[in-house]
């Protein structure tokens, strides 16, 4: 199993934009990506992330998340 810093399961991941180009990519740490599959991420107006994941906690086999912008960090 790859770890959340390597591509191998369904993990959200980011990039950083700068006004001459782009950043690495990077994958959100352990509080977004699991040992279930996240996806279908989507970032609001307010800065809450929306995910699909499919996580021993949710209620169905794929739930809909949410996480909050907390200093920097979801």
């Amino acid at each position: 199993m790859a770890s959340e810093s390597e591509a191998g399961d369904y993990n959200i991941w980011y990039c950083d934009r700068f006004e001459t180009g782009w950043n690495i990519l990077k994958a959100l740490g352990r509080e977004i990506n699991t040992d279930g599959y996240e996806f279908y991420p989507f970032l609001s107006n307010n800065d809450n992330l929306y995910f699909t994941a499919t996580r021993s906690d949710g209620i169905w086999r794929e739930d809909i998340f949410v996480s909050k912008l907390l200093d920097g960090i979801y």
